[in-house]
């Protein structure tokens, strides 16, 4: 009995070690800094070209992702003016009912479930406008959560007007 322990402990062991010094490899070789002396070496500038396209990609379906929620927040805002004559005062009153609506009047289980996240994970920025609430604006603050920005940290705007297929 105790051999067998012995011989299964003694395997994993080198596994387990074999395993570290290729993932230190694989860090230290295929993902240099550019700057470094061997980035000129084919293998590893097809290493870093590829995880840029990656990243970029993952960054375009984030866009796309933050897009569609959008679209399911407008909705949902449209929905509550039609039914109580103006926007929420927050996107929280989607989720749950607002002192200043009835209970007879508001839908069971709400318009949004929960109040979704962009793409990145972080909250929308909605701003009311009008003194009776008449319009809205509807913001993602891009992978930065900062006002602003180019490219994949840019701000997303919501656009309430135009039909989906109109949006680009």
């Amino acid at each position: 009995m105790g051999i067998e322990k012995r011989s299964v402990a003694i395997v994993f062991v080198p596994v387990g070690l074999l395993g570290l010094a290729l993932l230190l490899g694989f860090y230290f070789g295929a993902f240099r800094h550019r700057g470094d002396p061997l980035s000129n070496d084919p293998v590893h500038k097809g290493a870093w070209e590829m995880a840029e396209q990656s990243a970029e990609i993952h960054c375009r379906f984030r866009v796309a992702d933050t897009r569609r929620t959008m679209e399911v927040v407008g909705a949902a805002l449209h929905l509550y003016r039609v039914e109580h004559g103006r926007y929420p005062a927050r996107l929280l009153d989607l989720a749950e009912r607002p002192s200043e609506i009835d209970p007879s009047a508001w839908r069971l289980g709400g318009y949004l479930g929960q109040i979704p996240l962009d793409g990145w994970g972080n909250e929308f920025v909605y701003r009311v406008q009008g003194r009776n609430r008449e319009s809205y604006d509807l913001i993602s603050l891009g992978m930065d959560g900062r006002e602003g920005g180019e490219g994949f940290d840019a701000d997303i705007r919501y656009e309430k007007d135009k039909l989906p297929e109109e949006k680009k």
